[in-house]
Formats: structure tokens, sequence, C-alpha cells
């Protein structure tokens, strides 16, 4: 819930920060961010089982809105 929240701010920022150059090097970083959060879900619902369910709920909700934020800074 943490990074959702950070990414919803970021997503947020889109007007202010698509002013700087810096809009091209943030989509790469949440994309390399994306692969980071698939990694250690993967590693948790294979390590933990029983929290497979929880888990896999859970990097779903992630993967919506980080998907949501590499779109709105891939424009």
């Amino acid at each position: 819930m943490v990074h959702q929240e950070l990414l919803n701010t970021v997503i947020g920022k889109r007007g202010l920060l698509s002013l700087t150059p810096f809009t091209q090097p943030i989509a790469h970083v949440l994309r390399a961010l994306e692969g980071g959060v698939d990694t250690l879900a993967f590693g948790i619902i294979d390590t933990v089982p029983t929290c497979a369910q929880d888990a896999t709920q859970n990097k779903n909700s992630l993967d919506m809105t980080l998907q949501e934020a590499e779109d709105t800074y891939s424009q």
C-alpha cells in the first residue's frame, strides 16, 4: 500500500514533471521498479505458499498502479 501511495503521488505530479526533461527517465525507472516488485512478490509466494493468495492479490493491485504510472510517463 505504501508503494501504491508513492506511485499515485508520482502520477499526480506528472503535470509538474512534464515541464522538465525527466519524464522519459522516470518511465524507465518505473519499468525497472516493476521488475523488482515482481521478483520480490514471486519470491514471497514461493517461500510462503500460505500467503500466496493475499500476496498475489496485492501484487496484481500494485501491478495495475505501476502500469498506470508507466502509461502516464510514457506519453
